[in-house]
């Protein structure tokens, strides 16, 4: 993983651009689909407060890595920005043991008693 921070050659570069790319293509609409999921009284309000949050995140991130690149250089930056990758698998693979320990990750059903009617909300 360390290995993309140091890209010395185009092919390298977009290898790692290629990598960051599906990552995003496959976390974020799994994020949205497991909070659906697991939180089904949220709804789109829910679904909209996680967009907001990713965004949220995005704008306190890029600034902090753009002057992380300001301060080290591209090559010591991207080392120090492939962190953050790792920290995301840990904390995933975290929730996956919990899942995993307490029988598996199973989507919360809400049944039609307990749904609310549409126009009482």
């Amino acid at each position: 993983m360390f290995l993309f921070g140091m890209a010395s050659t185009p092919l390298t570069a977009f290898a790692a651009a290629g990598l960051f790319a599906a990552g995003t293509a496959f976390w974020w609409p799994t994020m949205l689909g497991i909070t659906s999921e697991r939180f089904p009284r949220g709804g789109a309000l829910l679904i909209n407060l996680m967009g907001g949050a990713g965004m949220l995140s995005v704008a306190v991130a890029l600034p902090l890595i753009g002057s992380a690149f300001d301060q080290y250089g591209a090559g010591a930056a991207l080392q120090r920005v492939a962190l953050l990758p790792v920290i995301l698998t840990v904390v995933f693979g975290s929730l996956y043991l919990y899942f995993r320990a307490r029988g598996g990750y199973r989507p919360v059903r809400l049944s039609t008693e307990e749904a609310i009617p549409a126009g009482e909300m």
